[in-house]
């Protein structure tokens, strides 16, 4: 060995004794702020939000509380009593009237006394009209079905909001449980991380990092925990109750999932859609609407047909004595409009477009009732093999921590392994969360579009 070349090794070996640990970088500290917290009505006779509410007394909740159910029954009401005016037209019609007035002449000779008084009572029943106030009956009868039906369709579409509403609110407080589960990791790792700095032999660079996935982590709480926030919001809303209410929902478990093929089977596609043309009330509300509408047109080629009508009326007069003078009347009258400037034609012309449309209304409703079924039976069984993937994804990624911290511990590996792992771990617990929501919320979408209750 050369001799000079001993000194200088002594020399880097001195240097590398007396070098400093490396210095702790200054960065500022993160803080987890404490989650928001409303207050809830001030009402005491509230009870939603005392104790976890099921997905199925969200449902029940709605469907007594939501005024666009009300609007629709109140429609039922104004259809039934449109039905009832036109029922009318074939009962007897009885009117009264009376009345006393003063006479003076003011030229002229007087034809004897004035009648002062006078009073009579008519009644008029209609005989026969060719059957078209029947017709009109039958007409309104029908729509006041399709209002029937358009309540239940309403009922089927908040049942149908509110469980996305709730299942949503599911998926965020997941995502706040995966964030804190992820925050805890992340201080985790940044203790490991200072700690390596501390003793002189991490790398002030892993400690940045570490701290830097910290603070990434309490932004993804702090985003999960405002989500969650706006959801309950949501979903109170959707219920008809105060938007303050802190509504927790119970444990909603995968397994009352439908069960489904895990791929598409042609002959279960056809099973549904058969089912949904039957049990969707929009098919039976369309249906009636084209049934109204041939009514409408036998109603309009009845416009100028003939009418009899028996009438009576009694009536009394007199100038002092009201009845002075009594009559009575009793007979069948004919009414017939023959020639009415082609009203009937173009009536007739308007109720037969508007049949047109109904017969095309219930074509669109029924290429709809098949596009949603099929659509949602192929996404509730995406989602269900979404949800088998992610969970081994998650295993995946849970092994990956490991290892990459037992590396990290025993100075085998690096930091970047660990804040890699942890990442992958993070999306990869969300992605199942997403998948799991995904999987209800198609499997409710699913039981809408077969018109299940």
């Amino acid at each position: 060995m050369n001799k000079g070349f001993v000194p200088l090794l002594l020399l880097a070996a001195t240097s590398c004794l007396a070098q400093t640990p490396p210095i702790k970088p200054q960065t500022p500290d993160i803080k987890v702020p404490p989650p928001i917290v409303l207050p809830g009505p001030n009402d005491p006779n509230v009870v939603v939000g005392r104790q976890p509410l099921a997905v199925e007394e969200a449902v029940a909740i709605a469907l007594q509380r939501q005024v666009t159910i009300r609007a629709a029954r109140a429609g039922i009401e104004a259809a039934a009593g449109r039905t009832q005016q036109s029922k009318s037209d074939l009962l007897s019609q009885f009117s009264a009237n009376a009345g006393i007035s003063d006479e003076r002449r003011f030229r002229g000779q007087s034809g004897g006394a004035p009648n002062r008084f006078s009073a009579s009572v008519g009644v008029d029943q209609l005989l026969f009209d060719f059957g078209r106030t029947r017709t009109q009956v039958r007409q309104q009868e029908a729509l006041e079905r399709v209002s029937r039906f358009a309540l239940e369709r309403e009922l089927q579409e908040v049942s149908l909001q509110t469980r996305l509403a709730y299942y949503n609110l599911v998926e965020s407080i997941q995502a706040v449980t995966v964030s804190d589960s992820n925050l805890a990791s992340r201080q985790r790792q940044y203790a490991l991380a200072e700690a390596r700095v501390e003793s002189g032999l991490g790398s002030p660079a892993d400690y940045v990092r570490a701290k830097t996935n910290l603070a990434e982590s309490v932004l993804s709480l702090e985003n999960a925990r405002q989500s969650a926030i706006e959801d309950r919001v949501t979903l109170a809303d959707q219920m008809g109750v105060d938007p303050r209410t802190p509504i927790t929902p119970a444990e909603t478990p995968l397994q009352s999932l439908t069960t489904l093929p895990s791929s598409p089977d042609p002959a279960l596609l056809n099973t549904f859609v058969e089912e949904a043309l039957k049990q969707r009330p929009e098919m039976a509300e369309a249906q009636q609407r084209l049934v109204a509408a041939g009514l409408g047109v036998a109603v309009a080629k009845l416009s100028n047909a003939p009418s009899v009508n028996l009438s009576g009326n009694v009536s009394t007069r007199g100038s002092d004595d009201p009845f002075q003078t009594s009559t009575g009347t009793l007979g069948v009258f004919l009414s017939w409009r023959f020639i009415d400037g082609g009203f009937t034609a173009g009536r007739t012309r308007e109720a037969r477009a508007q049949e047109e449309q109904a017969k095309a209304g219930l074509e669109d409703t029924s290429q709809l009732v098949i596009n949603e079924v099929s659509r949602n039976l192929a996404a509730a069984i995406s989602a269900r093999n979404r949800v088998t993937l992610a969970e081994a994804q998650v295993a995946n990624a849970r092994e990956l921590v490991r290892i990459s911290e037992g590396r990290y511990r025993g100075e085998i590996g690096q930091f970047l392994e660990i804040s890699d792992a942890q990442s992958s771990l993070f999306s990869a617990e969300r992605n199942l969360n997403q998948a799991i929501s995904d999987a209800r919320r198609a499997d409710a979408r699913l039981q809408r579009a077969l018109g299940r209750k």
